[in-house]
């Protein structure tokens, strides 16, 4: 699919200056269409004609101005960037030019000059319209955000030369807030003054000012705040214009995205640029709180596996120690005594069974594969003891999952029913609309109790360890299905999961 390319036009009677316009753009040359005019006439009529999403015009032509082609393209597109280009003119002319609404006047013995026209293209760019002047930069805006394959800080990074291109600015920071410091985490700047790990003191980049509002602040000309400046910090900044994003996590301002230039700014920011800058702070303030949030789940599955690790070597030992003693006990002595407590220390493994299987089943699930749920159930069948339970397979299907995790999954499904429904229980596998259900015709679950059979430690059996049902929904969770439990038809409990994909063309009916 072939992306919009933004339309320059060049409005200059001076060939040898398309060759200077040609090097300003040659990083810029493959995104953007350049179209000439020699004669002020040829750019009204690309003017009128429309498509233009930049001008760069000399002020003197043959038969007009520059400053009259300004007049005709503000008629139409009042926002539309349009340089200034010429080797004619003094301050006073550049004052005149600025003050009728042009974005930049930039002479052609300007050292700088050539980067000064690459950043007004730039700005066009984030800005062209399709046919909707911002639809591109939307359009620029998903694609960062949405590449599954860039790392954040690269994201960040595209980010800020997005709307460094659109504000038409030097300089785009991406900082975080320590203590009285700012601490430069992404930078992309034209003055190569800050880079990456550098610590700018408070005062410097007039971040004070976010902190005080908690809202995207714009300055365009910094100098009327440096006058009510009392420590004379601001003047030492070389800030002229400045649009500044606070980065909220948990409603706490843990940095900021500065965007700024050394020249002041005649006129304020667009609302589209300030917006523009808004909403690139709330996503990358969502991704740190989600950053965060993922990182404290890991910490708190290392600590569970830290722990799953200590229940099976600090207490495992000694209950194999003792049951291996009781055993040779029993073999010479018949007591009720010894008896109860072979029974506490297998209820004892069972729940360490338990501990360590929900310790370590909670991770997401990266690698699915086809599982045949009738063949599985199978399986977790003839692992379970049923007695004379009956199990019922009713086309549930081929879904994409773990098979190890839906085998313990359907495991503790069947142990629960026969816990609950007695040793002649039916229990029945089947497809649903939306994933798959397994159902009993034992007594069921009250309808006030069954929020809570999901919560770990919870059960309404002194047979049970409350850790059964804890890990079914743990493993549905990370597969990303939701389960719920209703009354089956028999009157029993039906555990339903929802989300769950299956493979198309399959059938499994037993």
């Amino acid at each position: 699919m072939s992306h919009y390319r933004p339309t320059v036009l060049h409005a200059d009677p001076d060939d040898g200056a398309a060759a200077d316009v040609e090097d300003a753009l040659n990083g810029t040359a493959d995104r953007v269409k350049v179209v000439r005019a020699r004669r002020y006439g040829e750019g009204v009529e690309h003017v009128e004609d429309g498509g233009i999403d930049c001008v760069i015009a000399e002020l003197s032509f043959p038969d007009g101005s520059g400053m009259e082609l300004l007049a005709t393209l503000r008629a139409r597109e009042p926002d539309l960037p349009f340089i200034i280009y010429t080797d004619v003119g003094d301050e006073a002319t550049a004052s005149a030019a600025i003050g009728a609404g042009v974005s930049d006047y930039v002479r052609k013995d300007d050292p700088d000059g050539g980067e000064r026209l690459a950043r007004g293209v730039e700005r066009a760019i984030a800005g062209a319209a399709n046919p909707d002047r911002y639809t591109e930069t939307i359009r620029r805006l998903h694609d960062v955000i949405a590449d599954r394959e860039a790392t954040f800080e690269e994201k960040v990074t595209s980010l800020l030369r997005l709307g460094k291109g659109l504000l038409d600015v030097e300089t785009a920071l991406y900082t975080r807030i320590k203590g009285d410091a700012q601490h430069v985490e992404v930078a992309v700047d034209d003055r190569g003054s800050l880079e990456k790990g550098d610590i700018v003191p408070a005062g410097t980049t007039i971040c004070e000012h976010i902190l005080d509002a908690e809202r995207t602040v714009q300055l365009p000309d910094s100098t009327a705040v440096a006058d009510h400046d009392e420590d004379g910090e601001l003047e030492e900044t070389g800030i002229g214009c400045y649009v500044g994003a606070p980065l909220l996590i948990e409603d706490r301002i843990d940095g900021a995205l500065c965007l700024y230039d050394r020249r002041p700014r005649e006129k304020p920011f667009r609302e589209w640029d300030t917006m523009l800058v808004d909403l690139m702070a709330q996503w990358i303030g969502y991704e740190l709180e989600r950053h965060r949030a993922d990182a404290e789940v890991a910490r708190e599955r290392d600590r569970l596996e830290t722990f799953a690790s200590m229940v099976s070597h600090d207490l495992r030992n000694p209950l194999n120690i003792a049951s291996g003693h009781i055993a040779l006990v029993q073999e010479r002595y018949e007591d009720d005594s010894l008896h109860r407590a072979a029974r506490a220390l297998d209820r004892m493994n069972e729940l360490i069974e338990d501990a360590l299987s929900f310790a370590r089943l909670g991770s997401a699930v990266v690698d699915r594969e086809s599982v045949d749920l009738a063949a599985i159930a199978r399986e977790a069948w003839s692992t379970v003891e049923t007695a004379d339970a009956t199990l019922v397979i009713e086309d549930p299907g081929v879904v994409a999952a773990d098979s190890s995790r839906v085998r313990t999954l359907l495991e503790n499904l069947f142990r629960n029913a026969v816990e609950h429904g007695g040793p002649a229980v039916t229990v029945t596998v089947e497809r649903t609309d939306h994933g798959f259900a397994v159902a009993d015709d034992g007594p069921g679950i009250d309808e006030g109790q069954r929020e809570r059979v999901f919560d770990l430690g919870y059960s309404t059996s002194e047979a049970g360890t409350g850790f059964g049902l804890g890990i079914v929904a743990q493993v549905a969770e990370a597969h990303g299905w939701e389960v719920g439990v209703n009354e089956s038809v028999d009157g029993g409990a039906r555990f339903e999961f929802d989300g769950v994909s299956h493979v198309l063309g399959t059938s499994t009916r037993a």
